[in-house]
């Protein structure tokens, strides 16, 4: 849809504005879309973000709902992590092969294994966002960025990368405990 794509593009050019994240989702809340709901949660956990031990009660509040909606909703999970809604805001271009600690998720909407694994990486991704940059990337969207060296050849690919050389890549679904460990052995690798 092109109205879509003029609302998504607002949203990715301008990550921290509030604005285009609303429009977008009253939008959304037009046509029946469960993402508006989703993302107007996470845009005000954004807002209460920086003062959130004074507003406690509706932050945890808002954490249920958004969680109790992505529950219902697993595909929206692949959505918001599109927006870069929780981990840092990073353009997908060659500017991350200088990122000390980058992991990097390759999936597709289309795939079960896909949406079965981005519950899983989206609570990963907010545990350890503060020690290296989370992203997600969609292959069947144009312009997909990879690195020269990682052959994405299945989905879901988890692309694990130093300073632009990568570490270690794993293809297909992983538990959460099983993610934890990856990312601890990378951590620990680089000590």
């Amino acid at each position: 849809m092109e109205a879509e794509r003029h609302l998504l593009n607002a949203v990715l050019a301008n990550r921290q504005a509030s604005e285009p994240r609303q429009v977008y989702a009253d939008w959304l809340d037009e046509i029946g879309d469960p993402r508006g709901a989703v993302l107007r949660l996470h845009d005000w956990l954004r807002q209460l973000a920086p003062d959130a031990t004074a507003h406690e009660p509706e932050v945890t509040r808002l954490r249920q709902l958004v969680d109790s909606l992505l529950e219902s909703n697993p595909s929206v999970a692949d959505w918001l992590h599109d927006l870069r809604v929780f981990h840092r805001p990073v353009v997908m271009s060659s500017d991350l092969q200088s990122e000390p600690r980058l992991i990097v998720r390759y999936y597709a909407d289309w795939a079960g294994p896909c949406r079965q694994f981005a519950p899983t990486y989206v609570a990963t991704a907010e545990c350890w966002a503060p020690w290296a940059v989370f992203a997600s990337v969609n292959i069947d969207l144009p312009g997909m960025w990879e690195f020269p060296k990682a052959k994405i050849t299945a989905v879901p690919t988890l692309v694990m990368a130093r300073a632009g050389e990568v570490v270690t890549s794993r293809v297909g679904v992983v538990s959460l405990p099983t993610l934890d460990e990856l990312i601890a052995e990378f951590f620990l690798d680089a000590a």
